[in-house]
């Protein structure tokens, strides 16, 4: 932790991570930290708490490890109140701050969801370290691609609508860029034409320029949670 440590970062976690063992850890590399708490971590707390922004000292009875944390507590959708657990202590951070910082964590939620639904990472082909490897930078470099296409293009949609009164924001459908990409990649990495494979790209370029879709704030939806044993379905034979 100390090589990469510069005394200004807050790491966030998601529920699931707080722990003692883990927070004690942080501590003693003085590292900020934001937590999501799920019931099962605040158990033992709650008699402790007072109010919705609090400071309380608490001993873990199994690792008897004895932390100093503040938990703070906010309204999400609907009647649902989210748990959150730090040891930034300074009280300019407010409840909502901490809103706003845990919720940019779903940049990386995103990406996950992005790499491992629509790019199907998990569906390794063969299950040789090679092959996995292989499966794996593919498609990191499909993603990637994808990012860069997409940057370019929300450029280009933000100067479209800059002088546009319309209610809504839009921006780049996602989805479609990664089905219209793998397609055309191919086809440029396998032309040793620069005009060509441009030309492929502009095409592209003006295809996800009429794919757009608008952007709905603060739009949330039940969530559910689905249980399945195998995500993908084997590819090869064992």
């Amino acid at each position: 932790m100390n090589e990469i440590k510069t005394g200004r970062e807050i790491i966030l976690f998601d529920r699931g991570y707080p722990s003692s063992e883990l927070i004690g850890e942080l501590e003693k590399n003085n590292i900020k930290y934001v937590m999501r708490c799920s019931s099962v971590f605040t158990k033992g707390l709650k008699k402790k708490l007072t109010d919705n922004d609090c400071v309380i000292t608490h001993k873990f009875e199994k690792t008897k490890i004895k932390i100093t944390m503040r938990i703070v507590s906010f309204p999400i959708s609907g009647k649902n109140t989210e748990m959150i657990v730090t040891n930034i202590f300074d009280k300019e951070f407010k409840p909502e701050d901490f809103k706003i910082l845990y919720n940019m964590h779903w940049g990386i939620e995103k990406t996950y969801n992005c790499v491992n639904n629509m790019f199907c990472l998990e569906s390794f082909t063969g299950s040789l370290p090679d092959t996995v490897l292989q499966d794996f930078y593919a498609v990191l470099f499909l993603y990637n691609a994808a990012s860069v296409i997409v940057f370019e293009n929300e450029k280009k949609l933000s100067e479209k609508y800059k002088e546009r009164s319309n209610k809504l924001k839009y921006k780049t459908n996602v989805k479609m860029t990664v089905v219209k990409l793998k397609d055309i990649l191919i086809k440029s990495l396998l032309s040793n034409s620069s005009k060509k494979r441009n030309r492929l790209f502009d095409v592209l370029s003006r295809q996800l320029e009429r794919e757009t879709i608008p952007i709905r704030d603060n739009r949330s939806y039940e969530r559910k949670i689905k249980h399945t044993k195998h995500k993908f379905s084997q590819n090869q034979k064992l």
